[in-house]
């Protein structure tokens, strides 16, 4: 995970730890049973995606290294016999084909070293009898496959781990896009209904709703708007942002989406008032203030005039 979904992730566990805590209060209710069991859902498949993502090559690649040299110093000797065989019989081909110093083999790619050991293998294979003399065994030719078998298993792994972590870090983000729509888009708003009745709860919720500790964070300010008397989510309320005099930084003004949500980017720390306006509602001023490194949830309900 990255810091920024890391910090996510915790502020995301807290919401539902506090929503757990709670529990007795809204446990009845099937529309939050539901969300919350969807939320703790992808806590589990971010955590096995997590998992998959910091996968190490450490231990594969050491492995793949031991049989690489194994088989440096199996094919160094074979081509040494195989020389040794060729001037015996006046086979210049062979010679001039085995004619590798194991500087030269060293340096063979590792995707071409099969290559070279499958035709060093044949050709000893074919030739066992004759080589007999030379030194060459079965049990040589035997334990030379098992090393270029092994070598094979893990020349692949690294590419097939670093494929995976890929994979996962993708989920990751799928992941942590369905969890936000989760709680902001449902969560935050079916809580809407205890912030008169049950305040306390509300209040715990909106606190742990707050993420710390990520200096990447993008939003600023965020909530929901919403019909304090029918309790529905309301749609284009102006909402604009001033700072108290002294600073430098200009109002900015967004609108919400048709759930209710808006939010502010990039906005400095420092105190602040959010202003919501809508037609035939009254219009509201919350005092606020944006915290370095935090979001800052803001959930409001407009009251229709009279």
């Amino acid at each position: 995970m990255t810091r920024k979904q890391e910090a996510y992730n915790s502020m995301a566990h807290k919401a539902i730890g506090e929503m757990n805590r709670h529990n007795n209060i809204w446990k009845s209710n099937k529309v939050i049973s539901g969300t919350v069991e969807k939320i703790t859902g992808l806590f589990k498949q971010i955590e096995t995606a997590n998992a998959r993502q910091n996968i190490t090559t450490k231990g594969i690649t050491q492995k793949k290294r031991e049989y690489r040299k194994q088989l440096d110093i199996t094919t160094d000797v074979f081509l040494g016999i195989f020389r040794s065989y060729a001037k015996t019989t006046g086979n210049d081909d062979l010679y001039a084909n085995s004619d590798k110093s194991i500087s030269e083999i060293k340096k063979v790619k590792d995707t071409e070293m099969p290559v070279l050991v499958n035709s060093t293998i044949d050709f000893a294979s074919k030739h066992k009898e004759q080589l007999k003399d030379y030194g060459i065994t079965a049990k040589m030719i035997t334990d030379y496959e098992t090393s270029l078998a092994g070598f094979e298993e893990y020349l692949s792994k690294p590419q097939e781990i670093k494929a995976e972590k890929k994979t996962a870090t993708a989920d990751l983000k799928k992941l942590f896009k369905e969890l936000d729509e989760q709680l902001t888009e449902y969560l935050d708003n079916h809580m809407m209904q205890y912030k008169l009745k049950e305040p306390q709860f509300y209040s715990d919720y909106e606190n742990a709703r707050i993420i710390y500790d990520d200096p990447t964070i993008a939003k600023s300010i965020m909530g929901t708007v919403t019909d304090v008397d029918t309790g529905e989510v309301l749609q284009y309320v102006k909402a604009v942002v001033k700072f108290k005099a002294g600073t430098d930084y200009a109002e900015s003004v967004k609108s919400t989406s048709p759930k209710g949500n808006f939010q502010f980017k990039g906005i400095p720390e420092g105190k602040c008032t959010v202003t919501f306006e809508k037609n035939y509602y009254q219009t509201l001023t919350v005092d606020s203030e944006i915290h370095k490194n935090a979001m800052t949830r803001l959930n409001v309900q407009l009251k229709k005039n009279e």
